[in-house]
């Protein structure tokens, strides 16, 4: 018996609690900015709710068929990155079952690695699978970026005097005020980083974990990468993961269209694609599980500076993210209840 095999678990176990608890706070740092945010702003969230509750039933509903049909295109993605093939009823469980766990940070990615260790997928064909869908979903989001975005900056500076329909007066000159001790913290925090790297090194043996972990690394990305090959040789999977992941755009972006029209606002296709693409990307920047809070700020800011009056903004975005998210929980948990009580997860 190896006494010393499990030796490194507790540093580990450490290491991941602290990793959890900085995301938490984070996390709870974002809430409770958006919090501060909607009260300084109950006028224009008062004025969003409204306009949400008067919507049009016909454009809902578009909404609401386009989000399901959203669950299809992902099942696609999912089958087109993976040698596995799971039943589809476990697959849109699955799906749900993300969106329960959703309020907890990194939950989403644990259950889904648990469920593809179940389906029998090796370490390098996980990396592989997550590698693929990243990919794929980063190249055809730029490529929508690059082809849809040459009319919507136009819309964008045409309207940006409309910023302060929704922003609090002089809030531009308290974000004035606060850059300069913002970028001494963020100098300060770069200096303490690196003078921590330096220690390690010098201190506690690193450049020998350097080396070491530099040549586990590369074993491992020799491995990720035959397992990506793999998959994304085979012609129907491939055929999945690129339609799939093409079509997962254009129909969110439909849901946040058919909420624009629900609540008479006119925006072109095209235009709500580009607007979309962009103001996903920005939100995904900021560290909060599933956009909580920070999706519909940006989309809300993001449609205002489009053009789109404060109120049937934030009623889009609040509509949007009702759709795509918050209405998704309580089905979420009792699919993720239901896959842990078969161990599927």
């Amino acid at each position: 018996m190896d006494l010393t095999a499990g030796a490194g678990r507790p540093a580990r176990g450490r290491a991941s609690r602290r990793a959890t608890a900085v995301r938490l706070a984070l996390t709870a740092l974002v809430i409770a900015l958006t919090a501060a945010l909607a009260v300084a702003e109950r006028g224009t969230v008062a004025s969003g709710v409204r306009s949400l509750a008067r919507a049009d039933p016909g454009w809902v509903a578009v909404a609401v068929a386009a989000n399901l049909a959203t669950f299809l295109a992902a099942l696609a993605v999912q089958y087109g990155s993976m040698r596995a093939v799971p039943r589809p009823g476990r697959l849109l469980g699955v799906q749900l079952a993300l969106c329960g766990v959703g309020l907890v940070p990194g939950a989403g990615g644990t259950v889904y690695v648990r469920f593809l260790r179940k389906q029998g997928l090796g370490a390098g064909e996980i990396v592989g699978a997550f590698l693929l869908m990243g990919l794929a979903g980063g190249i055809v989001r730029a490529g929508y970026l690059l082809a849809l975005l040459p009319a919507a900056p136009a819309e964008w500076r045409r309207s940006a005097a409309r910023w302060r329909d929704w922003r609090p007066p002089g809030a531009g000159d308290r974000l004035g005020a606060w850059t300069g001790p913002a970028a001494l913290l963020a100098g300060l925090a770069l200096l303490a980083a690196g003078a921590a790297l330096m220690y390690w090194l010098a201190r506690r043996n690193g450049a020998a974990r350097l080396r070491t972990m530099s040549w586990t690394a590369r074993e491992r990305a020799r491995t990720d990468v035959r397992a990506v090959r793999d998959v994304a040789a085979h012609p129907g999977r491939a055929a999945c993961l690129w339609l799939g992941v093409a079509a997962l755009t254009p129909l969110n972006a439909l849901v946040l269209y058919a909420m624009l029209h629900g609540l008479g606002v006119g925006l072109g296709y095209g235009t709500t694609v580009a607007v979309y693409v962009l103001l996903i990307t920005l939100a995904a920047l900021v560290p909060a599980p599933n956009g909580v809070g920070s999706t519909e700020v940006v989309m809300t800011a993001g449609l205002v500076l489009g053009g789109v009056p404060a109120g049937p903004a934030l009623g889009a975005a609040l509509g949007y993210r009702l759709l795509t998210f918050w209405t998704l929980l309580p089905p979420g948990v009792a699919a993720f209840a239901w896959l842990s009580r078969r161990r599927a997860v």
